[in-house]
């Protein structure tokens, strides 16, 4: 299981423990007592109520935030957090709120004591008085800041190589552990004469003479074990004639998914 899926199961966790408190503040059974996980939690807890001020604020919520519980409880925890002027999102989470809405969570920048931004993600349950009137809310957050910056550099990442994979002049296909293509740029489509459609449905073995096909498994199993690959290969095209190409392989550019760049070097071959 992947670190985020973890954090997010413990999450999930945390959130049915405080709903069940509140399930027992509703029906008068004290939650303000020692004992409770509030203290100690991984993730920031917060409790407000219906004007915003801060009731309680845990360990967590002093080392995300900087502020410590005695300079936050009695505070109007959006006068210290925002980065900015409510924006229209903001607001919508803040109605759906007081409208009772469980499910009213959110990401968002928020501003540290010490002036940093960060990106949150927050879970909140409203808390209605017995009228049904917004009287306040349970949030917990975490800091999903790391994440955000990695996901938005692997998006980067993949924006690049999209461009210079559709604007390549080499042929350029990806293909999976077993050896079947998955993607094919224009020039290798150009190069093999089949469609992209076409060749997400066909493998390795479709564009290689019959001749050859005996070295497929061995040269796969070598590839995947060495993690690159270089050399000649004939390609079989689809108007069945044969090019002869220089390749340059690299496997595990993501989990399941290699890479190879290919040259025509027929007319070279001939010549010689």
């Amino acid at each position: 299981m992947r670190d985020e899926d973890k954090t997010r199961e413990q999450l999930l966790k945390d959130l049915l423990t405080l709903r069940a408190l509140l399930a027992r503040a509703e029906k008068g059974v004290p939650t303000e007592r020692p004992g409770l996980p509030t203290e100690r939690l991984p993730l920031a807890y917060v409790r407000f109520d219906g004007e915003y001020r801060v009731l309680d604020w845990n360990p967590a919520a002093e080392a995300m935030f900087g502020y410590s519980r005695g300079e936050m409880v009695g505070e109007v925890l959006l006068d210290r957090i925002l980065t900015q002027p409510m924006d229209g999102q903001l607001r919508e989470v803040l109605r759906r709120l007081h409208a009772g809405d469980m499910q009213a969570h959110s990401v968002n920048e928020n501003r540290t004591k010490d002036g940093r931004v960060i990106i949150c993600e927050w879970f909140n349950t409203p808390l209605l008085d017995a009228e049904g009137r917004f009287a306040g809310a349970v949030s917990l957050a975490r800091d999903v800041t790391d994440e955000r910056r990695t996901a938005e550099r692997l998006a980067e990442s993949q924006r690049r190589f999209r461009a210079v994979f559709e604007n390549s002049l080499e042929a350029i296909l990806l293909m999976d552990d077993a050896g079947r293509y998955v993607d094919a740029n224009p020039a290798a489509c150009q190069f093999l004469g089949y469609t992209r459609d076409e060749l997400v449905r066909l493998g390795v073995a479709d564009v290689t003479p019959e001749v050859d096909r005996d070295r497929i498994p061995e040269l796969m199993s070598q590839f995947l074990a060495a993690g690159t690959q270089h050399g000649e290969y004939t390609l079989a095209c689809k108007d069945s004639s044969t090019r002869e190409v220089e390749y340059r392989a690299v496997a595990h550019i993501l989990p399941g998914l290699h890479v190879s760049a290919l040259r025509d070097v027929t007319d070279r071959k001939q010549a010689e």
